[in-house]
């Protein structure tokens, strides 16, 4: 596992955001076909986005650590190269560790994101698996780990008081693998993943805000040696700004809500662009007031076009945010049908005046695709 940032020392007893980063390029079941107890399992092909992915993310992170709303203390990394090789072991310490840097605060933010290849051994969970899947040690899955245990092991409890409230998990998955040997007498079904953590018991109340984003595609539409895979992209850019909503005056923010709203729609062009199968599901708890992700970078605008019709003489637009303060005001030309701004995205009254005298008003949603939005 590789630290590529560490500052604790610094954020001691301030609220931060702890990151886990973790692709799996390659396995140990990749050089033949492998028997075990009488069925045959394909080789993994590679997975060099898994890396690339992780790779980029991490560079983002530590670009952007003073960008996030709690700035971030810890980057943990696991991408295949010789000194973070994404093994059980290793996957199992990285983890452990994040989740005890991430509990130091209930205020912070945890933040995992885990890219490779997965098996569906029941219709609750995904396995992921581990570089040394495959390997002969142990049952057939024990070189994977529970996808469901990674955000239930995260809950509050009694001997874990302090975890933080808001948290993210983003599972960038390639799968599931061999279907044919995963029904209910099949190989998969009779061996069972690690748990990366024990579910907490006495459990009084979930105040989380947790949202568990989960991509899954047969094969990847993206380039191999690209830079990122479609998730990840989409979250970059869903970071600096694409999934904005207003915070009155302190500006903008990305949340758990924002990011649950335009992140799966961001994904799904995407998605169009590349001819991608990918699928985008999303499960969690919301908890009010706990949720602000991001905040203080430059998010980009969006151009917003308003239909009018203005006559002989020119017309003002008043633009306001969700507290009502004007962010914008602009001349509408005479004789014209159209205007465009370039907005940050978010809700926004409209306010068309005539000689100082409103004449239409109306809500507009402008929307985080970066793209033209026409009223």
């Amino acid at each position: 596992m590789a630290l590529v940032l560490d500052r604790r020392s610094a954020m001691q007893g301030r609220p931060a955001t702890h990151v886990l980063l973790c692709g799996v390029p390659e396995y140990s079941l990749t050089q033949a076909s492998k028997r075990i107890r009488g069925s045959e399992l394909a080789p993994l092909a590679p997975d060099p986005l898994a890396r690339n992915t992780v790779e980029t993310l991490a560079r983002w992170v530590t670009e952007h650590r003073d960008d996030l709303a709690a700035p971030v203390s810890t980057c943990r990394l696991l991408s295949g190269s010789p000194a973070s090789t994404a093994t059980l072991v290793e996957f199992l310490r990285a983890a452990a560790e994040w989740r005890d840097d991430a509990c130091t605060h209930s205020e912070g933010v945890a933040l995992l994101y885990i890219a490779g290849r997965c098996v569906r051994p029941t219709e609750s969970d995904l396995a992921i698996l581990l570089a040394d899947f495959g390997d002969d040690v142990g049952g057939l899955l024990y070189k994977s780990v529970s996808l469901r245990s990674l955000m239930d092991g995260m809950a509050p409890s009694p001997w874990n008081p302090e975890v933080p409230r808001t948290q993210l998990f983003f599972a960038d998955l390639v799968g599931p693998m061999y279907e044919s040997v995963s029904d209910g007498s099949g190989l998969l079904s009779s061996s069972w993943p690690t748990p990366a953590f024990d579910r907490p018991t006495g459990i009084a109340e979930d105040d989380r805000s947790a949202t568990f984003f989960r991509a899954v595609t047969p094969s990847r539409s993206e380039p191999a040696d690209g830079p990122a895979s479609i998730l990840g992209t989409t979250l970059i850019e869903c970071l600096e700004g694409a999934a904005s909503e207003s915070a009155g005056a302190e500006g903008w923010a990305v949340t758990s809500r924002s990011l649950a709203s335009h992140l799966p729609e961001i994904f799904r062009q995407r998605n169009r662009e590349l001819g991608s199968s990918s699928r985008l599901t999303l499960e969690g708890l919301t908890a009010a007031g706990r949720s602000v992700v991001a905040k203080g970078m430059t998010p980009r605008r969006v151009k917003y076009v308003l239909g009018v019709h203005s006559g002989d003489g020119p017309q003002q637009l008043v633009v306001k945010d969700g507290s009502l303060a004007t962010v914008l005001e602009t001349t509408i030309p005479a004789h014209v049908n159209s205007v465009a701004v370039d907005l940050f995205p978010g809700l926004y009254l409209m306010e068309v005046r005539e000689e100082g005298q409103p004449i239409q008003n109306f809500l507009a949603e402008v929307g985080g695709l970066g793209m033209i939005a026409e009223h």
